[in-house]
């Protein structure tokens, strides 16, 4: 599925994008998406390393685009464009440490701005809940979406049709094994294991959008719990935040049923491992949550169908090259066209859902504040 170039001057109710972070997740995954997404362009870039974001710029030919080193000045262009402009939306796209995703959200919010903000949506429940209230309280409430784009990939659209073929939904268990990864050679630790920067390690980086989706595929998740534990605490990379996290949650499940679920998260394993099984009275659905493997089903009588073939599962194209356009297609449609906003498009609600899932994950989270983001006293 690609993204359908089109000048956004064709739709006078156009979306005119700023983007705040411009790192790595804006290269491929994301920012093509907004400039490439038909009705829907990129007017603005913010990063504090200039240098940086000028390369930024020339790689993606956005030469019209301000260059901004605060997101203060950049919501001030935004805002300017927005008055001049009346007939055209103005959105921020927040890419930036886990961090800074709820200030940098406040701001945006309390701009009346559009915000497009990335996974998780925050730290914790806690402090997506303190986004949730300025939302509430705003005089002129912006749409507010976060990017759990795996809701609209191809491959889940397809898993989520398939689930009527397999009959009373009973369990779901994910296993997701990986050897630990993005550490600089010199054994300087990647700000994901930073625990002040992440909030929780690669549990609410890649956690989090398995969370998301089973809260898409399955309905919204209660009485979760998990243990977690730090096993490579005071490794030489210093991370200090949890990489096995096992826990469990129901999922209200239709007629008043319930659908039980379980997860093992290990990313101090010595090997990879990407499966999640959804099985029911008539058959069990196998997929990958970050694989390009297409899901299976396989019948209680024994049939094995993939995702292109039969029994739900339509085939709906592979990987797309941008994986953020189809929920951004969805997101522009929403805005521009007044499309109906499905369960496929993540809110600020529905993330906010999934952080409390890790929170409880994460054994309670108690005293996180004191844990996470103040300092111990000596």
């Amino acid at each position: 599925m690609e993204c359908t170039l089109a000048p956004a001057s064709e739709a006078p109710n156009s979306v005119h994008w700023g983007c705040i972070g411009c790192g790595s997740v804006c290269e491929v995954k994301s920012l093509p998406a907004l400039y490439k997404t038909r009705n829907s362009s990129v007017i603005a870039l913010c990063r504090r390393d200039q240098e940086a974001l000028r390369s930024f710029q020339e790689r993606h030919h956005l030469e019209s685009a301000t260059l901004h080193s605060s997101p203060e000045d950049l919501i001030a262009r935004l805002l300017q464009f927005k008055a001049d402009h009346p007939l055209k939306q103005v959105g921020v796209y927040i890419s930036t440490p886990v961090s800074t995703h709820a200030p940098l959200a406040k701001l945006s919010i309390a701009a009346g701005l559009i915000t497009y903000l990335e996974k998780p949506a925050a730290r914790s429940a806690a402090e997506s809940l303190e986004v949730l209230e300025v939302l509430k309280n705003a005089p002129s409430p912006p749409p507010v979406f976060v990017a759990y784009y795996r809701r609209c990939l191809p491959k889940f659209v397809a898993v989520k049709q398939a689930l009527a073929a397999l009959g009373t939904v009973s369990s779901v268990s994910v296993t997701l094994f990986q050897k630990r990864h993005l550490m600089d050679p010199a054994g300087k630790g990647h700000w994901h294991f930073a625990k002040e920067t992440s909030g929780g390690g690669l549990l609410l980086d890649l956690g989090s959008h398995t969370m998301d989706l089973l809260d898409f595929l399955l309905g919204p998740i209660r009485g979760a719990s998990g243990v977690a534990a730090r096993v490579n605490a005071g490794s030489p990379g210093g991370e200090d935040v949890e990489d096995v996290v096992v826990g469990s949650w129901l999922h209200a499940g239709g007629g008043g049923g319930v659908v039980p679920g379980s997860a093992t998260f290990n990313f101090a394993a010595s090997h990879d491992l990407d499966q999640t099984v959804i099985v029911g009275s008539k058959g069990t659905v196998r997929f990958g949550v970050f694989d390009n493997i297409p899901a299976t089903l396989t019948t209680a009588e024994g049939a094995v169908w993939t995702q292109e073939r039969s029994l739900g599962f339509k085939h709906l194209g592979g990987v797309p090259e941008h994986v953020q356009g189809p929920l951004v297609e969805k997101i522009v449609g929403v805005l521009v066209e007044g499309k109906e906003r499905g369960e496929d498009v993540s809110t600020l609600e529905s993330a906010q859902r999934t952080g409390e899932v890790l929170d409880k994950l994460l054994n309670g989270r108690g005293g996180w504040e004191e844990d996470y983001v103040l300092p111990k006293a000596e």
